[in-house]
């Protein structure tokens, strides 16, 4: 135990001191003699050369034992560019206080991915406008990013500080987020479809009443992710979907009048936490829920004794992955679209959205042409293949001009610990890189082969296991995305980014924050209480709600974001 509190203080103080340590100014590198986009006539003679190191912060965990620089493909990138990307991770979840440490302190890397937080960097004048910069030296970002993409970046301050790595991707084999259920409960109960919270539940309470272990350790009926941002599944994330609404953050988007609403005011939020009250009282509710660290709720994925969790796919894949490398095949999760009694419609799968969340070039960089250079460079489709195909040879052949792969290159291609140690589709939220979609325009490279490994029907023939096959045809589907209703075209920017484009010291912004840390506090609270004090905790929680200044402002400033936005889609 002292040790792993020695490792975390260790790693808590290097975090604290790369902060404060300064950025490595990038020297100047030669440019490179691979394809790139043509640049104009007049732009030949005053190409800035690309820099031989970038500094770069990205505002999530590393998931992976080497960072992206040290894979194969990211070697590759780097013998292409000339360039080496380094990159400082972020340490823990908590991606709001790493970045008021760094504004606070006025010392930035060349570049910073900054996700959710960057409305605190652009507050703080810490990013500069990139539109000079993406017309001079950004003829690929122009060739892969949609005219409307563009716009809404720019239209959000008057000027473009961010490039999208957040692109649009269309996955008709897995669900974006659900309500999981562990395949031994869906055998116990003969294989039902799941449609209802009340009907969730009470499957989970039956089978641990018949099941209350695993092996020798106990089962876990229901847990949540609940430490930094991956509380939001607590706070609003788990509520919106279950009333019928897309994921657009805190609030809940009239899908008519494109009126949000924040989701901790909403009726389907009480009926949210009276269900965890009831789990926690029937003894099928983790007791460590409150106070877990993530990588703690993903090993309980990965041993098998969960039975349900909430969550987005993208956040337990790791989980997932190792639940399944254990073998333990008759306890994987499966997803389904639950919702309250009444709802008729739900959104799950939502809309292919694209949203201004990604890269900028920080006030500190010495060498913004460079970056910008590097950057479009990245845009590439030499490179890009290598994003999203690996490496010629070793990831795939090339057989009369089409892109093809081996059983054993499509399995590497689906083990989330292969792709991660070789590199492969590390880009979302890193780098600028192609939209995943259908859209032959915008999904495919210009040889005719998909961008998207899988528009390719080799793909989808291998993608599913035998144990996943057992599962569908149990319940006579042919994906486990046929439980959903199916994806659509956006129609606005989701209510998440709108929410980053606040200032972060407005009266509306820090309202939803105080909405935020009020939910923390109350919801755990709540759920533990005594059923009979479950009416009065909750008057009492909506009254404190309620009296927060500014909250009114923030739903409709949301409003007002969003249905502007709606002319970009």
């Amino acid at each position: 135990m002292k040790m792993r509190q020695l490792s975390s203080i260790f790693a808590l103080s290097l975090a604290l001191l790369m902060i404060l340590s300064g950025c490595v100014t990038a020297p100047q590198g030669g440019t490179t003699t691979t394809t790139e986009a043509t640049p104009k006539e007049d732009q030949k003679d005053e190409l800035p050369p690309l820099p031989k190191v970038i500094t770069m912060f990205q505002a999530t965990p590393l998931s992976a034992t080497i960072p992206f620089s040290d894979t194969p493909i990211g070697q590759k990138i780097q013998e292409i560019t000339g360039t080496r990307l380094d990159i400082e991770y972020l340490v823990g979840t908590d991606s709001m206080t790493k970045a008021n440490l760094m504004t606070a302190s006025g010392v930035y890397p060349d570049i910073v991915s900054a996700g959710e937080t960057a409305g605190v960097f652009i507050a703080a004048n810490a990013f500069i406008p990139l539109d000079d910069l993406i017309e001079k030296y950004g003829q690929n970002i122009k060739k892969i990013y949609r005219p409307k993409e563009l716009e809404m970046a720019r239209s959000q301050h008057g000027v473009t500080y961010i490039i999208a790595t957040n692109r649009p991707t269309i996955d008709n084999l897995y669900p974006a987020a659900g309500y999981y259920l562990s395949y031994a409960v869906l055998k116990d109960a003969g294989f039902p479809v799941v449609k209802t919270l009340s009907q969730y539940a009470q499957l989970i309470k039956d089978y641990m009443a018949k099941n209350p272990k695993f092996g020798d350790a106990d089962n876990i009926g229901f847990t949540l992710p609940t430490e930094g941002y991956r509380v939001s599944a607590l706070q609003y994330g788990a509520a919106r979907f279950l009333g019928g609404y897309p994921n657009d953050g805190v609030t809940a988007v009239d899908q008519e009048t494109l009126e949000a609403q924040l989701v901790m005011r909403m009726s389907v939020s009480k009926e949210f936490v009276k269900f965890l009250n009831d789990m926690w009282h029937s003894n099928c509710m983790d007791k460590e829920t409150f106070m877990q660290k993530d990588d703690q709720y993903l090993a309980k994925i990965a041993s098998g004794r969960v039975l349900a969790i909430y969550d987005q796919r993208w956040a337990v894949i790791n989980g997932l992955a190792a639940l399944e490398k254990s073998g333990h095949y008759d306890r994987i999760l499966v997803a389904f679209p639950v919702v309250v009694d009444g709802v008729e419609k739900e959104y799950y799968r939502g809309p292919y959205a694209f949203s201004v969340q990604g890269v900028s070039i920080t006030t500190a960089c010495k060498d913004p042409e460079g970056v910008m250079r590097y950057l479009d460079r990245i845009c590439a489709e030499d490179i890009q293949k290598l994003v999203y195909w690996g490496i010629e040879g070793v990831d795939y052949s090339l057989v009369n001009g089409k892109f093809t792969r081996t059983r054993e290159q499509w399995l590497n291609s689906f083990d989330e610990d292969y792709k991660k140690s070789q590199g492969l589709e590390q880009f979302n939220n890193l780098l600028p890189h192609y939209e995943l979609t259908d859209d032959p325009v915008y999904g495919k490279f210009s040889d005719g082969n998909w961008v998207y490994t899988a528009m390719n029907q080799e793909y989808n023939d291998m993608r599913y296991r035998d144990f996943e096959k057992e599962i569908l045809k149990n319940y006579g589907v042919n994906t486990f995305c046929d439980f959903f209703a199916p994806a659509y075209p956006a129609r606005y920017q989701p209510g998440w980014a709108a929410r980053q484009q606040l200032p972060q010291d407005s009266p509306e912004f820090i309202a939803s924050e105080k909405a935020l840390e009020l939910a923390s506090e109350y919801f755990p609270k709540i759920t533990m209480a005594d059923p009979s004090q479950f009416e009065a905790l909750w008057d009492e929680y909506q009254a404190k709600l309620n009296a927060i200044p500014g909250l009114d402002e923030y739903e409709k400033k949301i409003t007002e974001i969003i249905r502007e936005s709606s002319k970009y889609y």
